[in-house]
């Protein structure tokens, strides 16, 4: 059987995904229990918003970094809660609980233990967010909504016979 192919691993994702972290299943982004960015927040599923809380970094290190506080990321191995810690090195005390993998499937899996994965608690796709068993289904599929604010502009050549050329 191949290997897992997991996000990030190619030349071409070598850069930080930022945006709002949807949930495939329900629609909902992840935000801040109360919208204040600070050590110790529970996360929560929420309707998306522009909201700072909502705005996420995926980098290559595998943190999930706070836009509204980059010094925090989402920490998971509590097991009855995700919450926002602050960000530390990799080989660090709590190091590995604030790194994920993020697969091809989009699902976001805890580098500590690679059989769970990012889950709504509730059963209607709402509310706080856990670690569960891994599962193949949209209630463990996540995507970034990365906004695309990099404009390129082409110019276009027209030959003699209309047909644009780059």
């Amino acid at each position: 059987a191949p290997a897992p192919t997991w996000a990030g691993t190619g030349a071409a994702g070598k850069t930080t995904l930022r945006g709002r972290l949807h949930n495939a299943a329900s629609g909902l982004c992840v935000g801040i229990v109360g919208g204040k960015a600070v050590a110790g927040a529970e996360t929560e599923l929420a309707k998306c918003s522009a909201q700072p809380g909502q705005q996420w970094a995926y980098e290559t290190d595998g943190l999930l970094r706070s836009g509204a506080a980059p010094g925090l990321c989402l920490d998971s191995h509590l097991g009855y809660s995700v919450q926002l810690a602050p960000c530390v090195a990799a080989g660090a005390p709590g190091g590995r609980n604030i790194r994920y993998d993020f697969t091809l499937q989009g699902t976001l899996v805890p580098r500590f233990d690679q059989d769970l994965a990012l889950t709504p608690a509730a059963t209607d796709g709402a509310g706080a967010l856990v670690l569960k068993t891994r599962a193949k289904t949209d209630t463990q599929r996540w995507s970034i909504d990365t906004p695309s604010t990099d404009l390129q502009m082409e110019v276009a050549n027209w030959a003699a016979h209309g047909v644009p050329r780059p």
